[in-house]
């Protein structure tokens, strides 16, 4: 079991940017992505410095690393992909005009990118690269667990494609509304979404029933699978909420599991890859660990008064990385 006694004193870095997202490659390379276009590259040992790419003329809206190698892929508002190797090398991954990437993912099998109402899908090796129209802007993006189909989130709905076919059409999970971020279960059973009306919507795929996940009093823009995806831990609330996905049912007619933490709202949440530890980071700058079977809570981080805005663990889950909204970066390691 991970404790505070167990973890480094963090290394902080100062970046003076709004940090919008953070990740590990598979090196264990860790990135941040900040709102003035750059992507800040630091291997975590004492005294060397990150390392700076310019990547976007103007801000990164999102960023994803690659599964299983060592690079990263960023979004800007520039309507650019770039591929980021973690030497700082630099690629461009589309050459489309107008607009913005505000979501992307990685998956083994390839590259998924929305730019407005279409998100682009470029396989890795064999297959088709893929034009998706939507009715409306695609504001997420999530891939099932065999990387076959890719979930689309838009107004009034979630759109389902197969990424092996070239004149498929989309099976559409309706819900109104606008749908702003999406995920799938890691047992490919559920598709779950987050909406502009402070509440999750999901959708059982093997009858296409749905069910709503209530009572935030904050939009969810964070959300992580837990425990192999018997737990979702989610952003929104002054509690860690996570919902139970044991079972048929999954959450329907459950009560979620809440573990109060101190720091005003959870903006970000991100789940141990092999254990049943929680990382939370809040509104105030505080960031917390909780392990979800008895509810225990560790302060890693008193709150300063800057929102956590970006939290992850490295694959191995023995670094964990957070950011804030004025450019405050921090890892931790396990002794």
């Amino acid at each position: 079991m991970i404790t505070v006694a167990s973890l480094d004193r963090p290394l902080t870095w100062e970046f003076r940017h709004h940090i919008v997202a953070t990740a590990f490659a598979a090196d264990n390379t860790l990135a941040f992505a900040l709102g003035n276009g750059s992507l800040e590259l630091v291997s975590g040992l004492p005294n060397r410095p990150s390392l700076s790419v310019p990547v976007h003329a103007g801000a990164i809206l999102c960023l994803a690393a690659a599964p299983a190698d060592s690079f990263f892929c960023t979004g800007g508002d520039d309507a650019g992909v770039r591929r980021i190797g973690v030497d700082g090398s630099l690629a461009d991954c589309t050459a489309e005009r107008g607009g913005w990437v505000g979501s992307l993912l990685l998956a083994r099998s390839g590259l998924a990118f929305a730019n407005g109402r279409e998100v682009h899908w470029r396989p890795f090796g064999s297959g088709n690269s893929l034009r998706l129209s939507h009715p409306s802007t695609a504001a997420g993006l999530a891939i099932d667990p065999k990387g076959k189909r890719l979930a689309v989130a838009h107004y009034n709905g979630v759109s389902l494609w197969w990424t092996a076919s070239s004149q498929g059409t989309a099976k559409l999970l309706p819900w109104r509304g606008s749908h702003t971020a999406v995920t799938w279960s890691p047992d490919g059973t559920y598709v779950i979404s987050a909406t502009q009306e402070n509440e999750l919507h999901g959708w059982r795929l093997a009858d296409g029933y749905d069910f709503r996940m209530a009572g935030y009093p904050r939009k969810v823009r964070s959300f992580a699978w837990a425990q192999r995806g018997h737990w979702l831990a989610t952003s929104g609330a002054d509690t860690i909420v996570l919902w139970p996905f044991r079972g048929r049912n999954g959450p329907m007619d459950q009560e979620p599991n809440e573990i109060a933490v101190d720091g005003g709202i959870v903006t970000a949440v991100a789940a141990h890859p092999a254990g049943d530890l929680i990382a939370a980071g809040m509104e105030d700058g505080a960031v917390w660990l909780a392990h979800i079977a008895n509810n225990a809570r560790l302060l890693l981080r008193p709150g300063k008064g800057a929102a956590v805005t970006a939290l992850a663990w490295s694959r191995d889950g023995t670094l964990l990385a957070a950011g804030t909204d004025q450019g405050e970066a921090l890892r931790w390691q396990q002794n």
